[in-house]
């Protein structure tokens, strides 16, 4: 149990330095994060794509048998989906995207999207699949803009 919570506070300092530095030190929201998924497709290697991403595995796999490691495991999808939202809502709030996104619901949507694919793309074992998959996401994040 102890190993597992060692990697769980691994996969937070990783999310941390992907995810939560980037885009609060960002100014223009919208923009970081599409750069943010597209830097995480090009740190995804033929690794990612034979084994899956391990904090979507772990909650797979152990929230259902361990308590501690399903509230540590919502509390790392938390955190991120807490970045996520927060991006959204700055820009919301510079206008670059539209008023009537529900933020909570589009990063929710994000996160789930970004795990589904790398879940396709294990599956199909394909990068490709997961690159389709991304762009796809990337895709979906640019319909929220403004017009």
């Amino acid at each position: 149990q102890a190993l597992g919570w060692a990697v769980l506070d691994l996969i937070g300092e990783s999310i941390q330095r992907s995810w939560i530095d980037p885009l609060a030190e960002c100014d223009t929201p919208l923009s970081c994060l599409q750069n943010i998924l597209a830097a995480q497709l090009d740190k995804l290697d033929a690794k990612t794509v034979e084994l899956g991403c391990l904090l979507n595995n772990l909650a797979q796999e152990m929230s259902p048998l361990d308590e501690g490691f399903r509230q540590r495991l919502d509390y790392a999808f938390r955190v991120w989906h807490d970045v996520i939202q927060e991006t959204l809502e700055r820009a919301q709030q510079k206008g670059h995207i539209r008023g009537d996104v529900n933020c909570d619901e589009s990063a929710t949507f994000i996160m789930a999207a970004l795990e589904g694919c790398i879940g396709i793309a294990k599956n199909a074992q394909s990068m490709e699949r997961l690159h389709v998959c991304n762009r796809g996401l990337i895709q979906f994040i640019r319909s929220l803009q403004s017009q």
